[in-house]
Parts: structure tokens; C-alpha cells; sequence
């Protein structure tokens, strides 16, 4: 299974930044290594969970079950520095509308990251593209599955 560290190095150390986890049980493993990561740096950790979550009891710590059909992703109204989306999509066209949410719920300048698998990740660019990300990026994880980075920038159009 992939790595997910190395995309942490994008991630300044400042504390008390607001990171999100959109997961399923596919992708479990990144869980802890995401965990580990937002306490070496103080960071708000809300993970959101696809399927049942697993309860780690923790200040800096939220979670919550989630689903793709929400209206908002966001908890709170708050807006997150950075947003990780480690789901297999049944239906990658379905990232379209997924993506527009995910627009919502972060902020000016947040880096958005989805893990996709390799076969997927031109269409996944190219969705995240017309919905107004810029900055697009793959980077390989290993031979199945790819990282999309993707930014949010401020002026850009509603979505």
C-alpha cells in the first residue's frame, strides 16, 4: 500500500491549522500516519469517516461519519487548510459534484489532495480543473494508485 508522508512535507509545521480526512476502509492504514503527523505539529485533525469510525479519543482529534451525499463537508462552518480524500470512487465522474463540496469547505490557498488509481488520475485532474482548482499536480505513490494536489485559489469563480 502507498505512502502518504511524503505529502505532509507541503504541509508547514504551524500549529493549530485545520486538516481534513475523507476515508474509507480501503485506505484506513493513512489513518495513523495523518494522526501522528497533526500532533508532531498541533495541527485540528477532523477525520471523516466513510464507513464506521474508530474513536481515538483525542483533543486535537474529530471525528466523524460522513457521506459523500452531505450537503456541506465542512463541520462547523469551519474551513480547512488542507483536505486529504482517500476513498476508492465507484464512480470517478461523480467527482465532479464531489469537488465542487470540497471547494466549499476549504480555504483561499488550501491544497487539496486525492488519491486516486493510476487509470483514473488524467480524468480526476481534468474534473478538478473545471471546477476551478489550479496548480494540479501527480505524484506517484506506487504502482497502483497516484496523489492529485490541487489548490484553491482566492478570485477565482463560485462553484
Amino acid at each position: 500500500m502507498y505512502d502518504i508522508g511524503m505529502l505532509f512535507e507541503v504541509i508547514p509545521p504551524h500549529p493549530g491549522q485545520n486538516i481534513a480526512l475523507i476515508v474509507d476502509d480501503a485506505h484506513h492504514e493513512s489513518v495513523s500516519k495523518l494522526v501522528d503527523f497533526s500532533h508532531t505539529i498541533e495541527a485540528n485533525l477532523y477525520i471523516k469517516y466513510l464507513q464506521m469510525p474508530h474513536a481515538y479519543h483525542d483533543a486535537l482529534i474529530h471525528e466523524e461519519s460522513f457521506s459523500f451525499d452531505n450537503a456541506v463537508y465542512n463541520s462547523k462552518s469551519l474551513q480547512y487548510d488542507f483536505l486529504f480524500l482517500l476513498a476508492d470512487l465507484d464512480d470517478v465522474s461523480r467527482l465532479k459534484e464531489i469537488s465542487k463540496k470540497i471547494y466549499r469547505a476549504i480555504k483561499n490557498a488550501a491544497n487539496l489532495f486525492i488519491v486516486v488509481k493510476k487509470q483514473d488520475a488524467d480524468m480526476v485532474a481534468m474534473l478538478l480543473e473545471e471546477n476551478n482548482f489550479v496548480a494540479i499536480n501527480t505524484i506517484d505513490l506506487d504502482a497502483e494508485y497516484d496523489a492529485i494536489s490541487a489548490k484553491k485559489m482566492h478570485g477565482w469563480m463560485r462553484v
